[in-house]
């Protein structure tokens, strides 16, 4: 893939003289687009770009660096029009970007009048027929503002959100009269890898990793926790969190390094012995999210490239944690491989019943530590909220924070027993920290 297809875009999108172009959306578009449509909360799909700002603040820097940013992406500034297979990209020119600002600084508490802020915020929802994003500069501080650029997940993803955060950065540290930094590397537009994916389904590659997922999850059923009944009462939902200390995390690095494979597989075997435990299942499911960005050309670009995927594993019936280590893995690289077709269409499982739900159960880990970056007089940090709705059943997410790693367990309302999600918090980080210490224990004696 090569920048050469703009000449496709050319052919095959509409445009009015200084006006919108209109572009086909891609597959993952489609299959957001019907989510939000059948979702009770569409706050769910809102994946917004946090920065602390802490110092003397330029915000007319501030702002021709946000305008600068939109200008350069154009999911930034794409609507959406249509349906289904009609569903279609309206990019609109470059404008200013309307900045909320808030001076949170007046209330007794501002701490706590950000966090209710950003709480309300987050929970809004974006119409994406209307426009993408909303930005807004809160107060509070003298020299302490919190950005928060808070977008539609049909115009990023968690990539994405990662390189807009190190342009912004990058843009706020040139002055606004002069040109800004070129990117590091030219990557294809949105639209122009939407049209290049559309190419790539009638491929041989494409054929094969169909076949891989056909045979990869036939006579699958899914993970099932659990669900409330009569004397348990169900969970509330909502966000629990813990954390993995420096040196438990260190020493999961190492058990990695050691068998060959990554931290992430490491952290969800955990996950697998911690199902496992809680359902009596060997046949597991744990959906994830991988960046689908192997093609060229597609490391900069900005947009919803991310796939959905089912890793299937089973649990080993005599062996220890190394022997699910071996498994996991295995799983991982075939996904690795294979990650360019969203599960939404591969055949479904005739083994599975319509009401099962393929997400139930989601593992995922933010590969980008939060860090704190200089721009200027101001000290930029990155934030990641615990407050962002989840999408899915049950859903971890594990967070880089320095050199430890916060865990953070989403659950539907109303879904789970009562107190389901805390005790599986609680039971994942205290096989983590048995793993940490004997990756040879036996398995039997983890989940027990």
């Amino acid at each position: 893939m090569s920048r050469s297809s703009s000449s496709e875009v050319t052919a095959r999108t509409s445009r009015g003289a200084d006006g919108p172009v209109r572009a086909p959306a891609s597959l993952g578009q489609r299959m957001l687009w019907a989510l939000a449509r059948h979702s009770p909360d569409p706050s769910v799909l809102n994946l917004p770009v946090l920065a602390r700002l802490r110092g003397p603040l330029p915000t007319a820097v501030w702002r021709s660096a946000l305008n600068r940013l939109v200008a350069e992406h154009e999911t930034l500034r794409t609507t959406y029009e249509g349906g289904g297979h009609r569903l279609r990209q309206v990019v609109h020119p470059p404008a200013p970007v309307e900045l909320a600002f808030v001076a949170l600084d007046e209330c007794d508490d501002p701490e706590t009048a950000l966090s209710q802020a950003m709480a309300a915020e987050l929970a809004s929802p974006i119409d994406p027929t209307v426009w993408p994003l909303r930005a807004t500069l809160w107060r509070v501080g003298a020299e302490d503002h919190v950005l928060c650029l808070n977008l539609h997940h049909l115009a990023t993803d968690t990539t994405s959100n990662a390189l807009l955060f190190r342009r912004l950065v990058e843009l706020a540290r040139t002055d606004p009269g002069t040109d800004p930094p070129s990117t590091a590397e030219p990557s294809l537009t949105y639209r122009e890898f939407t049209l290049w994916q559309q190419k790539r389904l009638s491929s041989p590659q494409i054929a094969e990793q169909l076949g891989y997922w056909t045979r990869r999850l036939s006579g699958v059923r899914f993970t099932r926790l659990p669900r409330p009944g009569a004397d348990t009462g169900a969970d509330p939902g909502g966000t629990v969190s813990g954390e993995l200390r420096a040196e438990l995390t260190e020493a999961l690095r190492d058990v990695a390094r050691t068998h060959s494979t990554t931290l992430f597989t490491v952290l969800l075997a955990i996950h697998y012995t911690v199902l496992h435990a809680t359902t009596g299942q060997r046949d597991l499911t744990i959906a994830s999210v991988f960046a689908n960005r192997g093609a060229a050309d597609t490391a900069g670009t900005v947009g919803f490239l991310a796939n959905l995927l089912v890793l299937r594993s089973r649990i080993p019936r005599a062996g220890t944690f190394v022997d699910l280590l071996r498994e996991v893995h295995d799983t991982v690289s075939g996904v690795v491989r294979h990650q360019e077709v969203p599960y939404h269409l591969v055949p479904r499982p005739a083994s599975e019943p319509t009401d099962a739900r393929a997400d139930e159960v989601v593992f995922q880990m933010i590969n980008d530590r939060v860090y704190t970056v200089p721009a200027g007089p101001v000290e930029v940090e990155a934030l990641v909220p615990d407050g962002v709705g989840g999408r899915f059943g049950l859903e971890i997410g594990v967070i880089p924070v320095g050199a430890a790693l916060r865990v953070v367990l989403l659950a539907a309302p109303g879904r789970f027993p009562a107190g389901l999600p805390a005790s599986l918090l609680r039971r994942y980080l205290a096989v983590a920290a048995l793993v940490a210490r004997s990756p040879a224990m036996p398995l039997q004696a983890l989940a027990g």
